[in-house]
């Protein structure tokens, strides 16, 4: 009885080992790359299988921004970056230096402000890396001064308030009808 309760015990072992290395040898995909540019912004979102586990770094001369995503698989196509784009001037990836990842580079065409966050799934959306571009160059609003003189507007406390409620129907609305 001895000799068959080792056995067994040798093969749960095996199994739990077995079991073990293939889930931390299961990797995460990138399902899409999508890019989005604007004037003063560009949005690149990795659709991803699992939770990201990313890392990034800005280098210059050139100016680049590398995003490092860990234990993912490299993706086969990449959205092209449109021509003359204000922002990203390509963007280009390879295995990471752990070689357990994807290295992505953005070659930019001038300062920029990196925001990059991870979003979890949503809808018909699933993991999702979100990284966010904005240029530096770009003027900020301007601020309202704040020693500009704000008048004060004295409420009439003998007026009736009349509330008005649109029921918002949901179809087409030709608006408010008088007199008809």
């Amino acid at each position: 009885m001895i000799p068959m309760s080792r056995a067994v015990i040798k093969w749960v072992c095996g199994f739990l080992l077995l079991a073990i290395s293939a889930s931390l040898y299961a990797q995460n995909t990138i399902n899409s790359v999508r890019v989005w540019p604007s004037p003063d912004s560009t949005r690149v979102v990795f659709d991803l299988t699992d939770k990201p586990d990313f890392s990034y770094f800005m280098l210059k001369n050139p100016l680049r921004l590398v995003v490092d995503l860990e234990n993912t698989e490299q993706i086969k196509d990449l959205p092209a970056i449109p021509n003359k784009h204000q922002i990203v001037s390509k963007l280009r990836y390879s295995k990471a230096k752990n070689s357990k990842g994807v290295r992505f580079v953005f070659e930019l065409t001038g300062p920029v402000k990196p925001v990059i966050f991870a979003l979890a799934p949503t809808g018909p959306y699933k993991n999702r890396l979100v990284v966010d571009l904005y240029d530096k160059n770009q003027a900020e609003p301007a601020a309202a001064s704040s020693n500009a003189a704000v008048k004060k507007r004295e409420l009439n406390q003998q007026r009736d308030i009349v509330i008005a409620i649109d029921a918002g129907h949901g179809g087409k609305d030709p608006g408010a009808i008088y007199g008809k």
